[in-house]
């Protein structure tokens, strides 16, 4: 072996000592390095520049104009910005005009300093620090580790933030005044389908020019659990409440939302409890669900309504007087509940009608009787019997048993009898006629002194002796003129 070969052979051994030397030196240094706890980042803190209202965003998400350029606070951040775009609520790219209220997204992707810094995070991959945008002005809806090719990098960072673009004021709207066709009691309400139902509820906004729309309404077997798969199916009862659910939506979102307080259980996205009023049918319904969602374009309502009765005309079942009220009673049609109404005391004025019996009986009275009648009462005039006689007339003016009279005043009825064998009328006693208080009497030319009750032809019963005593005096009369004739030939 020659000496130029043994001496390459040398610095050959030599050189992969060196190596090894050198590599070991190398990988014990990394272990080292490695073997160090390495830094974990707990905190964000950046503003943006929220585009203004009428804004166009246009690109997608690598060229989008006005880009999404967030400025760390910090002086000297661990971290960097990559890939920021405004976003729509899902992370999607946003294309549009950017409106006044309503909530524009933006993805912000952040990078650590790679081997010295890592991102604080859960066994969920889900950021374990605080995000600060706008200093608290932002919503921060989700941080994460991402995911990559099917592994996580704790060296990236994207969150998703939520911005309310700077505009004019929008106008809170907290009333809904609409109608109804709401079925009355005893209707039937079927569920045809998933998606229909009859009757349906028709409901209309009364506002001539409305800022919202209808979405779409039903009646619900729930008071207070809003579902499309809800619907009512039975038949309608006037004593059980029936629940109508409707649901709005404005129409312009740049100036109107419905009123609402945030509530933290909604079960919408971004939903919150309304706060305004519901007329239904121009009466203010009882709102047992109201929820808005999608910041207060949309309000999903459920209210309790009662339905109609369906009554008949009622019937009278305690008449009223001039001075105590009377009751009629109602019943449904439907389910046959009852309802009463009051009927006002009439408060008419009361006269006194009299019936003199002038002997007789009446209803098993004798004597007088009396009854109070309010003015402008229709009575029909009874008959009254005596024991041999027939009843000919009330007295009064002249009246028959059954005839109508309207009560004007007060006034007294004197029964006229005629006897039973001789058909002869039998005056009352007394000189005057008691039938003459209301001024319909005897002097209306109808009564005793128009010469017409006792001008019948039966005999008329008196004294015999008046007419012996006519005779007599006849007879003496004549007697008496013979003899001054007689005394004056012969003298």
């Amino acid at each position: 072996m020659s000496n130029s070969l043994r001496i390459g052979k040398k610095v050959l051994s030599l050189s992969l000592a060196f190596i090894v030397v050198v590599g070991f030196m190398l990988v014990m240094n990394t272990d080292k390095a490695f073997a160090e706890d390495p830094i974990l980042l707990d905190s964000v803190e950046a503003t943006v520049e929220v585009p203004e209202v009428g804004t166009t965003i246009e690109g997608g998400q690598y060229s989008q104009t006005p880009e999404l350029s967030p400025t760390s606070a910090e002086a000297e951040p661990h971290y960097h910005w990559y890939t920021c775009y405004w976003a729509t609520e899902n992370g999607e790219p946003f294309e549009g005009t950017v409106e006044a209220g309503v909530p524009l997204y933006g993805v912000l992707n952040i990078c650590s300093d790679y081997s010295d810094y890592y991102w604080k995070h859960d066994d969920e991959w889900k950021f374990s620090g605080t995000v600060t945008i706008n200093e608290g002005d932002a919503t921060v809806i989700s941080a994460v580790v991402p995911e990559y090719s099917g592994e996580h990098y704790d060296e990236y960072l994207e969150v998703l933030v939520k911005f309310i673009p700077e505009g004019k004021e929008r106008t809170a709207l907290n009333s809904i005044d609409v109608t109804a066709d709401v079925p009355k009691c005893g209707a039937k309400i079927e569920k045809i389908s998933s998606w229909e139902q009859s009757p349906d509820p028709n409901v209309e906004i009364v506002e001539a020019d409305p800022q919202y729309g209808p979405y779409g309404s039903y009646w619900s077997n729930e008071s207070n659990a809003w579902s499309w798969s809800n619907y009512y199916d039975g038949v309608v009862d006037g004593e059980t409440p029936l629940y109508l659910a409707m649901s709005f939506y404005i129409r312009d979102t740049s100036n109107y939302y419905w009123a609402n307080e945030p509530d933290a259980d909604a079960d919408v996205d971004a939903g919150g409890s309304y706060t305004g009023t519901v007329m239904v049918n121009g009466k203010k319904a009882e709102v047992t669900y109201a929820k808005t969602w999608e910041d207060g374009k949309y309000v999903n309502l459920i209210v309790k309504l009662m339905p109609e009765h369906v009554w008949d005309e009622g019937e009278v079942t305690t008449e009223p007087t001039a001075t105590t009220d009377g009751e009629k009673t109602y019943t449904c049609e439907g389910c046959g509940a009852k309802k009463t109404e009051v009927i006002p005391a009439t408060g008419a004025e009361q006269f006194t009608i009299t019936y003199d019996l002038n002997g007789g009986e009446l209803d098993g009275q004798t004597g007088t009787v009396t009854e109070k009648v309010d003015a402008g009462t229709v009575i029909t005039l009874p008959e009254p019997t005596k024991e041999g006689y027939t009843f000919d007339y009330w007295k009064g003016s002249k009246y028959e048993a059954g005839d109508e009279y309207t009560v004007e005043g007060d006034h007294t009825f004197t029964a006229v009898w005629k006897d039973a064998d001789e058909d002869q009328d039998v005056e009352p006693t007394g000189e005057d006629d008691p039938g003459d208080n209301d001024g319909t009497g005897d002097n209306d030319g109808t009564g005793d002194n128009d010469g017409t009750e006792n001008n019948d032809d039966s005999p008329q019963t008196g004294d015999d002796s008046s007419i012996l005593s006519a005779w007599i005096l006849m007879i003496t009369a004549g007697a008496a003129a013979v003899a001054m004739w007689f005394r004056r030939r012969f003298e």
